[in-house]
C-alpha cells in the first residue's frame, strides 16, 4: 500500500502545526497526539515523518494520475473543499504535472472538472454521520478510466469498539 502525507500525520510528526487546525477540532488533535506518543513506535514515527505529499501514476492509456491528501503543495489546504473559490481551487491544482488528481481531506466524494484536469475526491472509509463507507475506485486500461465512486455499510461498531478497547480518544 502506497501512502501520502496527510494533515493528522504532518501534525502528529509537527506538533506545532496545532495552530492550524480549527478551533473545534483542537482539543481532539491533542488527545489523538498524546495517544499517538504514548503507543506508536519510532518506526511508526519514521513512517510518516517520511510520507510524500503527492505520489505519481501513470495509468494504462498515458494519462498521468497524481494523488495528494488534499492540495499538491499543502496537506491542509482548503482549496479542495467542494465550497471553496474557483480561483482558490484552479490556483491549488492548475500547475500539478496530471490529467487526474485524487485527493481527500474532506470526507465526501465528488469529482469535478479544473483548469482541463479531473478533480477526483475519493472520500473516506470512516467518519461519516450515517456509517457509510465512501470510497472510489480507478480502473484503467489502454484505452480507457472509469472512475466508479461508492457508499456502502461497514462495520462501524466494531471500529468503535476496536477504538474503545485501544483507548484511542474520540
Amino acid at each position: 500500500v502506497q501512502c501520502v502525507m496527510g494533515n493528522h500525520d504532518e501534525f502528529t510528526i509537527h506538533p506545532e502545526l496545532m495552530k492550524r487546525f480549527p478551533p473545534h477540532i483542537k482539543r481532539i488533535a491533542r488527545e489523538l497526539l498524546a495517544w499517538a506518543e504514548k503507543h506508536l513506535s519510532a518506526g511508526s514515527f519514521d513512517f510518516l515523518a517520511n510520507l510524500p505529499i503527492t505520489r505519481e501514476v501513470k495509468l494504462e492509456n498515458g494519462q498521468k494520475l497524481l494523488i495528494t491528501h488534499s492540495t499538491p503543495g499543502d496537506a491542509w489546504s482548503l482549496a479542495s473543499f467542494p465550497d471553496a473559490d474557483y480561483s482558490d481551487v484552479t490556483a491549488a491544482y492548475a500547475e500539478a504535472d496530471a490529467d487526474i488528481i485524487c485527493h481527500g481531506h474532506i470526507h465526501g466524494h465528488n469529482i469535478r472538472q479544473i483548469a482541463g484536469k479531473l478533480l477526483v475526491n475519493v472520500s473516506s472509509v470512516g467518519m461519516e454521520a450515517d456509517h457509510l463507507a465512501n470510497f472510489t475506485v480507478i480502473e484503467s486500461d489502454p484505452d480507457r478510466v472509469i472512475i466508479k465512486q461508492h457508499r456502502i455499510p461497514y462495520e462501524w461498531e466494531a471500529e468503535l469498539a476496536l477504538e474503545a478497547e485501544l483507548g484511542v480518544p474520540g
